[in-house]
């Protein structure tokens, strides 16, 4: 018997569809299941608890806007197309290779909103998969450490636009680690900061702007606490 579950949020998409078996899920404890989109996206994280042969229990466990571009069925990462064994030296390679520092809550690494996303946007690009894929594979390395994701903006425009727009990206990045290489959620936390946290300065000493010094200021900044 199939069961057909539709959820309607006006604010972010006018439904979200998906089937599943009563039968086969009754064969297992639970299952969790994320929908999303690849265009104007809804991450939802479902919790399917059987009950009886016809009927399931459905919980949403979260919820939030996220747009992840071009992201498809056969592009989501399995166990099987990741490594099964990350031996030090490859650590180190990658550590090497995203400029990553040692700080005293554990392994640092800044991604500027270059590879990220668009200018002004929070929707992950597609050509940031190379960099992601990496840092998912320290993240598998480091496998019982928590995880801070914190999104940073430059000094130009409202504060409470490059706060929000900050807050939006570090939660996109999270979403994207959840849907495509199925990092657990409760390893991750998100927080923005806006233009509180400038690692360069924003502005010369002359009060002249200073492009190179924000563009390195508008970055997601990941903290992996080992």
């Amino acid at each position: 018997m199939t069961k057909l579950i539709r959820l309607i949020n006006t604010t972010i998409i006018s439904s979200l569809l998906f089937a599943t078996s009563s039968s086969q899920l009754a064969a297992s404890k639970s299952a969790k299941v994320d929908i999303f989109e690849s265009e104007s996206t809804a991450v939802t994280t479902l919790e399917v608890i059987p009950i009886s042969p016809t009927t399931v229990k459905v919980e949403i466990l979260a919820q939030t806007i996220v747009k992840v571009e071009n992201i498809s069925a056969n592009q989501t990462a399995t166990e099987e197309q990741l490594p099964t064994q990350i031996t030090t030296e490859t650590v180190k390679k990658i550590e090497t290779e995203l400029n990553a520092e040692k700080v005293p809550e554990g392994i640092r690494i800044n991604v500027a909103e270059t590879i990220l996303f668009d200018f002004d946007k929070y929707n992950v690009r597609a050509q940031a998969k190379p960099t992601l894929t990496k840092i998912n594979l320290l993240l598998r390395h480091y496998k019982n450490a928590q995880i801070l994701i914190n999104g940073h903006t430059d000094n130009h425009g409202e504060d409470s636009y490059n706060l929000e727009l900050s807050q939006k990206r570090s939660a996109a990045v999270k979403y994207y680690f959840i849907n495509v290489f199925k990092v657990q959620n409760t390893r991750m936390q998100t927080k923005g900061y806006g233009k509180t946290k400038p690692i360069s300065p924003n502005n010369n000493l002359d009060g002249s702007d200073n492009p190179v010094g924000r563009e390195k200021n508008r970055r997601v900044e990941l903290i992996i606490k080992t």
